[in-house]
């Protein structure tokens, strides 16, 4: 598996794993890459993505994730850097680095539980969220906030109406 979709908005159905999930959370416009190594884990965390009100993508290698990244717009990415092999996932740490540089997305990083080094390397590049050792119930809560920390950003992008003052001196608004 290298890349997987999970779609939030129609009902829940865990009675097997397909590529695209459905859940009962609204979504729209908002994507979400989720990049880990364990597959199971990438799944359960998309998922989570998913219940949180995102349109979730699932993928395992780092390379998979740079090409979706360069073709798709996505507001949110989860990276965790934990690998039951205990050695970090190859090129994870260099796709942060990269991804911490994007503008207009917000990255979480889960990683390993009482990992400073890990947690200060991640908030000193910028990560909106370091989470040691975070499991899908959690993730989906914190991805319903991230939701709607995008939807105040996209809010506060949009241009305000033109307004001017006729001869009346009385405002009309321009839309």
């Amino acid at each position: 598996m290298s890349i997987l979709e999970f779609d939030a908005g129609a009902e829940s159905d865990q009675s097997h794993l397909e590529p695209h999930f459905r859940t009962t959370a609204k979504t729209g416009l908002f994507q979400c890459l989720v990049v880990a190594i364990d597959s199971q884990r990438c799944e359960t965390l998309a998922r989570a993505a998913a219940d949180g009100g995102w349109q979730s993508i699932a993928c395992t290698d780092a390379e998979a994730a740079r090409a979706y990244l360069e073709r798709m717009l996505v507001q949110l990415t989860v990276v965790d850097l934990e690998n039951p092999g205990g050695t970090d996932p190859l090129g994870f740490r260099e796709l942060v680095e990269e991804i911490s540089h994007m503008q207009g997305l917000l990255l979480v990083v889960c990683g390993k539980s009482g990992d400073w080094r890990e947690e200060l390397w991640a908030r000193e590049l910028g990560s909106w969220l370091y989470l040691p050792g975070v499991e899908a119930e959690g993730l989906t809560l914190i991805c319903g906030e991230a939701r709607q920390v995008c939807e105040q950003l996209l809010q506060a992008s949009k241009p305000l109406p033109a307004v001017s003052l006729g001869s009346s001196g009385r405002s009309t608004a321009r839309f």
